[in-house]
């Protein structure tokens, strides 16, 4: 009996898609524990909108990445406005009884999301532009700040050493500035992400492992004033889901490809 081309042809395609839908289910099997998540830093984490309100950051996205998985454990977002470095090292004082609650979230972790140094850097803006030598006095600052990174990097690796720290590189926040602030900022900004993914993910990463420098500053680039609205820092829902996929690209091959 002489088959039915097109029943034959129907019946490798249906083959084929449960072959792979079999495949995924394998690759998803192999991170079929929960995972917990702890996320750090200040506005962004917090999620801060451009009408000084408080919605969903781009850490709640990846919460809710890892939820529609099936793999997370706890969320726990630490996440407050206005916090420098020197606020997030104290937050993270296992000698502070304070902070009992947080060191114990943080240990459990397997995901550790870090966004942090903005506002360090922020309120020596117009310092740096009145200074005779803008370029030598914005690499010290630089220094200053992703020292202090680097030494919250090593306090979570102290409390954790297991977890998966993402460092959050940091995009143009300041596109509304007049034009002849532009070039000095720019510098500031991007000798800052380099300074994040040098002296600090690359560094802590050689000698504890598990540490990924995320660039946003990319992606938020090619659309910056539709997700910086208003004059304004803070991205709104768009542009913090925009960083959640940033973050999201790189987690879902670490943890839901059994590579980690």
């Amino acid at each position: 009996m002489k088959l039915n081309p097109n029943r034959s042809y129907l019946k490798t395609i249906i083959f084929s898609l449960v072959f792979l839908l079999s495949m995924t289910g394998v690759a998803f099997a192999q991170s079929s524990q929960q995972i917990d998540y702890v996320a750090l830093g200040d506005s962004l984490a917090a999620g801060s909108t451009p009408v000084g309100t408080l919605d969903k950051s781009y850490t709640d996205f990846i919460a809710e990445k890892l939820d529609g998985e099936g793999v997370l454990g706890d969320y726990h977002n630490f996440g407050v406005a206005g916090y420098t470095t020197d606020q997030v090292l104290a937050s993270i004082d296992s000698t502070n009884p304070e902070n009992i609650n947080r060191i114990a979230s943080i240990s459990n972790a397997e995901i550790i999301t870090l966004d942090i140094g903005a506002n360090d850097l922020k309120g020596l803006i117009p310092g740096l532009l009145n200074n005779p030598d803008p370029q030598e006095a914005a690499k010290a600052a630089i220094g200053s700040v992703a020292g202090k990174i680097f030494n919250i990097v090593v306090k979570l690796k102290q409390i954790n050493p297991n977890a998966k720290i993402y460092l959050m590189g940091y995009y143009n926040a300041f596109p509304y500035y007049p034009e002849q602030m532009q070039e000095p900022v720019m510098h500031l900004i991007k000798g800052f992400n380099q300074a994040i993914q040098e002296q600090v993910a690359v560094k802590i990463n050689e000698e504890y492992g598990n540490t990924t420098y995320i660039d946003t500053y990319t992606t938020m680039d090619k659309h910056l004033t539709k997700y910086l609205p208003e004059d304004n820092i803070h991205p709104d829902i768009f542009g913090y889901r925009a960083i959640a996929k940033d973050f999201w690209n790189i987690i879902k091959v670490d943890f839901l490809r059994g590579l980690n």
